[in-house]
Order: C-alpha cells, then sequence, then structure tokens
C-alpha cells in the first residue's frame, strides 16, 4: 500500500497476477461521510482510484476479485441516508467506473449446496 495513504480499513487485496494487484479500503472524507479507495499495482508503482458506488449513499466495500487490474466484482453493505437497514451491494468496476450489478433489477447471491451452485434473490 503506498506510504501516507488514508485507508484506515482494508477490505480485500485480489491480485489478478503476480505485479497486477488492486487494494480496496476505506477512510473517513474531510466531512466524515465514508470514502472508497482504490489502488492499483502494476509491478512498479501505486495508481489511486476514485470509486463511486451507484446509488448510495453510505456504503462500504468488504470483499472483491479482480480477473485484470481493469475487471473487477466487488460487494459490501450500503444504507440509505435515513433509517438504519443496510442492504447488501454488488457492483463491478472496469478500473474507471463503477456500475450495479443486478439480476432483473435485484441484487442476486449464490451459494454451494454440496453440489451445485444456486442462485437466490438477495
Amino acid at each position: 500500500m503506498p506510504s501516507g495513504s488514508e485507508a484506515q480499513f482494508l477490505s480485500a487485496v485480489p491480485c489478478a497476477a503476480v505485479k497486477r494487484c488492486v487494494v480496496i479500503g476505506s477512510a473517513a472524507s474531510p466531512t466524515g461521510d465514508p470514502l472508497q479507495l482504490v489502488w492499483t499495482w502494476n509491478g512498479k508503482s501505486w495508481t489511486r482510484k476514485a470509486v463511486k458506488l451507484p446509488g448510495t449513499s453510505d456504503e462500504q466495500l468488504t470483499a472483491a476479485h479482480c480477473f485484470s487490474l481493469t475487471s473487477c466484482v466487488m460487494a459490501g453493505i450500503t444504507a440509505p441516508a435515513t433509517g438504519n437497514t443496510e442492504s447488501l451491494l454488488f457492483a463491478s468496476w472496469n478500473g474507471k467506473v463503477t456500475a450495479p450489478l443486478t439480476a432483473n433489477g435485484k441484487p442476486l447471491a449464490g451459494y454451494w449446496n454440496g453440489k451445485a451452485w444456486k442462485l437466490k434473490a438477495a
């Protein structure tokens, strides 16, 4: 992770290859709101990427898997500005922009039943 970085919490460090890693974390913005942070490692240097999660007011990324530096899927939680009900958050990231991952407009989760993967509405 870059020295002097503002991360307060690291969630995931997926690596698509030995010298191709992504670090996902969060910190508090100057106003105290959560700020999602992503850095990419190309084998020589770190690059900070801005991540704005779509349609959320209070979010935290908790897991990620990257196929490359420009193809990741992320999961986490989100809460509305009012109320305290958390929801699951799934997003894709192309190295520049995040987009929600949904199935027919609703989050989708998969689970292993011991024999096969099954899908379930989240």
